[in-house]
């Protein structure tokens, strides 16, 4: 099953070929037409159809039978950043496992409307991250500290 992490790697990273390729190469057709549907995400078509899937796999309980990778491929083409399926095991997090930079573009490509801005998803990317505006504060004061401290160097 190692290639739903893969296909989800290329899809976070906006590489839909790839994931779509690598799909095929696993003979996971229908991943690879979930891959194709490219950044489809909340408020899509393909969204509303994956969303109404999940639904229907949670009352009927099916998704305990669903790989967890699987169930996390659908719960980001759907635009869902967090999935509770009908047992406790079946919590997906989508960007669980993700750095920072796969999470936020996750955020914007998939788990924010279609018509959302950059600062839309960043909104949406530091609220899942728990980051509140206290913390980037403090975030930005240690790196003031940092940088005086070594001469010459670049801080982000």
């Amino acid at each position: 099953m190692i290639e739903y992490l893969q296909i989800l790697a290329y899809l976070s990273g906006n590489k839909i070929f790839e994931a779509c390729e690598t799909a095929h190469k696993s003979g996971n057709h229908y991943a690879a037409l979930l891959a194709a549907s490219g950044c489809s995400g909340l408020n899509s078509v393909t969204g509303d159809f994956l969303l109404q899937q999940l639904e229907g796999f949670q009352q009927m309980r099916a998704d305990r039978h669903i790989d967890q990778k699987r169930l996390r491929l659908f719960a980001l083409v759907s635009g869902m950043p967090e999935w509770n399926g009908s047992e406790e095991s079946k919590y997906v997090n989508v960007c669980d496992g993700f750095d920072w930079k796969r999470a936020f573009a996750a955020h914007l490509w998939f788990l924010t409307t279609p018509v959302a801005s950059v600062s839309d998803a960043l909104v949406a990317y530091e609220e899942a991250a728990g980051i509140s505006d206290e913390a980037f504060e403090s975030y930005k004061v240690v790196s003031a500290k940092t940088a005086e401290g070594s001469a010459g160097s670049k801080t982000y």
